[in-house]
């Protein structure tokens, strides 16, 4: 019999490999989703509402996420959510239709809003380390990033049953490993509370989602259209996501002054709006890079916030949902840029990243009213 020390260092070690995994799959989804629409005869603008949609359904679930682990425990709230994943993706590649796609993509986004949420909960239960769980899933992500271009070149059938078979033995692991433990159940007045004390640096990680997920939705797109070489996709993913990762990692040691010109994460992403122009392996990397660059302090200034209130369910529900509205905005935008032209979806969604950070709102006493409210 397996002592309890050994249990929770197996059901920790399950944890990180599933935010591995998950991260892994979760990168590869929407470039790969957007191919194969493509490919379907999918218009730019139906892809982009397409991503979008699913997107809005995680914004809009991530928050609610801990009612259900409340009532069915986390362990299974990650199987079930593992299991649906599953058979998302081996569904995916026989679907053709908007309607399908649009319902597979709610279905799949779905499925991570209440998976994430248990695997930082299953992981904090048994004191696991932050810094671990974010290096499982940031190298999942790299990994994932590098990867777009070989996933993209095989047949739709092979790539997306490898990436459902991939989720089973994990879904397997976890059954094992835990029992199924309950979290507390996020109220209402919490997520409007943390909504208003984080309204400004919400803005923060929205710009961080949305550029990155029209470059996801629609650079492999404009790399077909134009007959590039198809390994520039992973470049820039690769490049880009290297690049925030190393400036998350770092940001604690970073200059004061850089860290309080919040703007300056979001001016480095404007290289990115040239993406679609370049086609060397130099210039592609650099603006990758700045972008990745400027994606990273976006998204490490805003966390930063949420653990200076005090983390919990509700802070990091609405950060999350956060990312999820930009991942709705970004695609959309940039599908309906590529009506004009799909060189302009990248742009558009740059452009759209860039502004929503410069706004000049009154936040402080807008927050500060609204978190009367939410408390009263």
């Amino acid at each position: 019999m397996a002592s309890p020390g050994m249990k929770r260092v197996n059901y920790l070690l399950v944890s990180y490999a599933i935010s591995f995994v998950a991260s892994v799959l979760q990168i590869l989804y929407l470039p790969l989703l957007s191919v194969h629409a493509l490919r379907v005869g999918i218009g730019g603008s139906e892809i982009g509402f397409i991503g979008g949609l699913g997107a809005l359904v995680y914004t809009l679930v991530t928050p609610l996420a801990s009612s259900a682990s409340s009532r069915l425990g986390v362990a299974r709230t990650a199987a079930l959510s593992l299991l649906t994943l599953s058979i998302s993706y081996a569904t995916l590649p026989f679907l053709k239709s908007v309607a399908a796609l649009m319902l597979i993509s709610v279905i799949t986004y779905f499925s991570y809003a209440l998976l994430w949420p248990s695997l930082e909960a299953m992981i904090a239960q048994e004191g696991g380390s932050s810094s671990n769980f974010s290096a499982s899933w940031s190298t999942g992500t790299l990994l994932g990033s590098a990867l777009v271009s070989y996933f993209i070149q095989l047949p739709e059938t092979t790539a997306f049953t490898l990436l459902s078979v991939t989720i089973l033995p994990f879904l397997l692991l976890l059954v094992r490993a835990h029992g199924s433990s309950r979290v507390h159940q996020t109220e209402l007045s919490d997520t409007l509370a943390a909504v208003a004390s984080l309204l400004k640096h919400l803005r923060l990680s929205f710009a961080y989602a949305a550029s990155l997920g029209g470059v996801l939705a629609f650079y492999p797109l404009i790399v077909e259209a134009k007959a590039l070489p198809i390994w520039l996709v992973s470049l820039s993913f690769f490049t880009m996501i290297g690049a925030r990762t190393i400036t998350f990692i770092s940001y604690n040691v970073l200059p004061r002054a850089v860290k309080k010109r919040l703007s300056l994460g979001a001016l480095l992403l404007t290289p990115l709006a040239a993406l679609p122009y370049l086609n060397g392996i130099l210039p592609v990397a650099v603006a990758s890079a700045l972008a990745g660059i400027g994606q990273g302090l976006l998204y490490a200034a805003a966390l930063d916030e949420v653990f200076a209130k005090g983390g919990g369910c509700a802070y990091t529900g609405v950060f999350e949902s956060s990312i999820g509205l930009g991942y709705v905005a970004g695609p959309i935008i940039a599908g309906l840029a590529s009506t004009v032209s799909l060189e302009l979806s990248i742009p558009a969604a740059v452009a759209l990243a860039t502004a929503v950070p410069l706004l000049p709102l009154s936040i402080k006493s807008r927050s500060e009213s609204w978190t009367t409210v939410a408390q009263g």
